[in-house]
């Protein structure tokens, strides 16, 4: 029926013109957030103190590495020494069978 295509076509119209509108209104208030003084501050706030946040993650796990490392490596008696002038592997009384 022509007469009510012409009807849809004319509410997609109407449609795609109101989501235009929209989406220009949120660009202009989004641009307008951006360049408020007091957004600027909060967002570079939030920004040090996740960047805080990281180093003190990282120092952690650094810390955790290294505590896992003290106390789950076995003693220097158990290890097999390579000697680096002679290119020998000396072995240590314990390992010795």
């Amino acid at each position: 029926d022509p007469v009510a295509r012409e009807r849809v076509e004319g509410e997609a119209r109407q449609a795609s013109a109101k989501l235009e509108a929209d989406a220009k209104d949120a660009a202009n208030r989004a641009t307008a957030a951006i360049k408020d003084p007091k957004n600027q501050e909060k967002a570079a706030d939030t920004t040090a103190k996740s960047a805080w946040g990281t180093l003190v993650s990282m120092l952690l796990g650094l810390g955790a590495a290294a505590a896992g490392g003290l106390v789950g490596a076995r003693n220097r008696q158990d290890h097999v020494h390579h000697s680096h002038s002679t290119g020998d592997t000396t072995v240590s009384n314990t390992d010795r069978a």
